[in-house]
């Protein structure tokens, strides 16, 4: 299946969810570009970027309609389009995938952003910040883990291998080879 096809499937499986929605497809200036489909509904917008390569990238846009590049992936037409119903129907916006991660850690742990605050000295809109961060230091992802009661490991994978590295701040004096 083509580029096109694919894209064409999705503004189909689109405009079958969501009847009332504007559905725009941009197609790209290069054979092997990324296409974007906008999807407006209401006040609310969405853009959908396909990568041939990598599949379909979700993201919310604000109200100026810039967007910082895709917060959730799927690699299936019927997923994306699960999804951006899913969102709309929850008045939800996307989040990047790392951000659900950490969020859902501490849920888990049955700890409210106040209470992990209150761990490392911070305040509340701190832990909200780390929590939607897509970069951050070691260190602060360090103390957030611990926060809840964990410990943060770090492994760096190889075809012969892996070797973990270690994420607390004072240098190993050898790495563990985990074969």
């Amino acid at each position: 299946m083509t580029a096109k096809d694919r894209v064409d499937k999705l503004g189909r499986l689109l405009s079958k969810r969501m009847p009332n929605a504007a559905v725009t497809v941009d197609a790209p200036s290069l054979p092997k570009g990324d296409w974007f489909i906008d999807v407006k509904l209401a006040k609310r917008s969405f853009v959908i970027e396909f990568r041939p390569t990598l599949g379909f990238g979700l993201s919310s846009t604000s109200a100026e309609g810039i967007g910082e590049g895709p917060d959730e992936f799927f690699e299936d037409e019927h997923d994306v389009a699960e999804r951006l119903a899913d969102l709309i129907r929850k008045n939800e916006r996307s989040e990047p995938q790392r951000v659900r991660v950490l969020q859902e850690l501490r849920e888990r742990m049955h700890m409210s952003q106040v209470a992990v605050a209150a761990k490392l000295k911070v305040r509340q809109p701190t832990i909200s910040k780390i929590e939607r961060r897509e970069d951050m230091n070691l260190s602060t992802l360090r103390r957030y883990i611990r926060a809840l009661g964990g410990e943060l490991q770090v492994t760096a994978r190889f075809p012969d291998g892996a070797v973990e590295i270690g994420a607390d701040t004072k240098p190993r004096k050898q790495a563990r080879v985990i074969r």
